[in-house]
């Protein structure tokens, strides 16, 4: 078992992140309790370290598309006003 404050340490939510990054953390947070109460096996700390490894990477994509609109955004008004 991990305990609370280490469960909190690795899906913490962040003051003043964007609130989809808080979304996702809050969600990866209540599987991660949830998983807490089982029996401490290696197949329980597979599955924490996967969900990490999940959380990791769904904080990316949400990175990268919110990039990715900032991106198309800002093209979008360059083309705008070029046709001025």
């Amino acid at each position: 078992m991990l305990g609370d404050a280490e469960i909190l340490s690795r899906f913490m939510l962040v003051e003043g992140g964007h609130d989809d990054h808080n979304t996702i953390r809050g969600m990866f947070t209540k599987v991660a309790f949830h998983l807490d109460k089982l029996e401490n096996t290696r197949e329980l700390s597979l599955a924490l370290t996967a969900l990490e490894e999940a959380h990791m990477w769904a904080n990316r994509a949400i990175a990268v598309d919110r990039r990715n609109k900032r991106l198309m955004e800002r093209e979008l008004r360059e083309k705008m006003e070029s046709e001025k």
